[in-house]
């Protein structure tokens, strides 16, 4: 992700055709919005935003750093489901039984589903 700050124009730019107005940067949804887009890297867009703070005179609140942590909880939380998930979908377990079909699970049901194969993997093999 990239960004870039247009003091002339008062806007914070992220991916060069996403622009955010420098009065709409303290509105509280900004992280956990962004959060759910595939370009965003949380950690660009932190410091894009406490630049972009700086730029626009506003102060870095308290209710800043509880928005972003809320924000990049969710976004840990959906990588880490995707990492999961792709793992059981892959096969880089094998033998690959995890997942039956491309299907929706809870995260803790397919790291269940990974560690009884890999438990019964190995009672095989020993």
């Amino acid at each position: 992700m990239q960004y870039k700050i247009d003091n002339d124009e008062k806007f914070l730019i992220l991916n060069e055709d996403y622009y955010i107005e420098f009065d709409r940067l303290t509105e509280p949804d900004w992280f956990k919005h962004l959060a759910g887009k595939t370009w965003v890297d949380m950690k660009q867009l932190f410091w894009a935003f406490v630049r972009a703070y700086g730029c626009a005179n506003l102060p870095v609140t308290k209710e800043f750093f509880k928005n972003f942590k809320e924000a990049y909880m969710v976004y840990a939380d959906e990588q880490f489901y995707e990492l999961v998930y792709n793992l059981g979908v892959r096969g880089d377990i094998t033998p690959r039984k995890t997942l039956q079909k491309l299907e929706f699970l809870e995260e803790s049901k397919i790291i269940e589903n990974i560690l009884e194969e890999q438990k019964q993997l190995h009672k095989i093999l020993n």
